[in-house]
């Protein structure tokens, strides 16, 4: 049911905290919600590759809503580890969610990721963002196994949900009227 895809991860997207190498082989799942927290940046890459798959952008109702229910499921398990000073057990699933913020901060915007190397420019433009949401994802995407990188993913969270689910309520308004 899946497609098997060898790829070369693009140079704007070999980010040392997401990707450690160019080459990868991935099996996309174009049904499943899961692909988009178990391969991050997946079908952001097949966009940059010109591979024709799904778009999340452009069903954010259904992709960006799944990301932000995933963040609060694993936040609990965060806050314990963090409790417990295990930080190198955090530091993978702060990064997994560092890239589904990410994400779904773009697509709240309605636009793919177009790079991770130059994610503060590309960032930068985008409309809809938490306050200071560049300088607080700068410190997060140092420290990801630091306690106040946690505490500013769960403010950044909390604050892009609100502004997410504002967006669609206006989006759903204009179509209305």
């Amino acid at each position: 049911m899946g497609k098997q895809l060898n790829v070369n991860i693009p140079t704007p997207f070999l980010h040392p905290l997401f990707f450690k190498e160019s080459g990868q082989e991935f099996e996309l799942h174009d049904e499943s919600l899961e692909t988009l927290v178990d391969l991050p940046f997946i079908y952001d890459i097949a966009h940059c590759l010109s591979i024709e798959t799904n778009k999340p952008w452009e069903e954010r109702e259904q992709t960006v809503a799944y990301l932000l229910s995933r963040w609060f499921e694993s936040k609990n398990l965060l806050r314990e580890l963090f409790g417990n000073r295990r930080r190198n057990e955090a530091k993978p699933i702060m990064s997994t969610n560092i890239a589904a913020f990410i994400m779904a901060l773009n697509w709240t915007n309605k636009k793919p990721v177009t790079t991770l190397t130059n994610w503060k420019d590309a960032l930068g433009t985008l409309e809809i963002k938490p306050v200071n949401c560049l300088e607080r994802l700068e410190y997060i995407i140092n420290s990801p196994d630091h306690y106040h990188s946690y505490l500013q993913l769960v403010e950044l969270f909390e604050e892009l949900n609100k502004q997410y689910q504002l967006s669609i309520m206006k989006e759903k308004s204009s179509l209305r009227t």
